[in-house]
């Protein structure tokens, strides 16, 4: 004896088409999405790992508000943690000999001290910088300067950052 299920299959098919239609292309395209992230994951994650040596890409990056000296460059790429509290009273103590008379200096000198002392310990202790575990690690500094500008595109304002050609660091990359 037959199945009777087998002309209920093909009965259900010929009369309800469209709905099998729809839920087939529905896994079909939920299939193909799926399987295109996977194979675009690993290809991606190799061009990413692989831009950093090719385009030579910076590990870190600081602004400083004029072009820094030879001596500061230096400082910086030793690695060394900097003295803070000595270049504010270097500061402190330009401004007050620029300003006070030579007969209140002293006085002026103490105060500035103290507010530089009270300052910096409150400095120490938000960015722990009595930690014992640091070690100083060299760097290499590249300059990168650029310009901004701003253009107005339809009625739209928008800033550009222009560079100098780069040539050893952080190379153009067209993809």
């Amino acid at each position: 004896m037959r199945n009777p299920l087998q002309k209920r299959i093909v009965r259900e098919l010929r009369t309800e088409w469209k709905k099998y239609l729809v839920v087939s292309v529905f896994m079909i395209l939920t299939i193909g999405f799926v399987s295109a992230i996977y194979v675009t994951n690993g290809s991606m994650l190799a061009t990413a790992k692989n831009s950093q040596s090719i385009y030579h890409l910076e590990d870190g990056h600081f602004e400083l508000k004029k072009k820094a000296s030879a001596v500061l460059q230096k400082k910086i790429a030793s690695g060394e943690k900097a003295d803070i509290k000595a270049y504010y009273q270097k500061q402190a103590y330009k401004k007050i000999d620029a300003t006070i008379p030579e007969a209140n200096r002293q006085a002026a000198y103490k105060q500035a001290k103290q507010e530089i002392d009270s300052e910096y310990q409150k400095t120490i202790d938000k960015y722990d910088l009595n930690d014992s575990s640091f070690i100083a690690q060299k760097v290499k500094i590249y300059p990168n300067f650029f310009k901004e500008t701003t253009e107005k595109i339809n009625h739209k304002s928008s800033t550009i950052r222009i560079y100098t050609i780069r040539k050893s660091i952080n190379r153009a990359c067209v993809m």
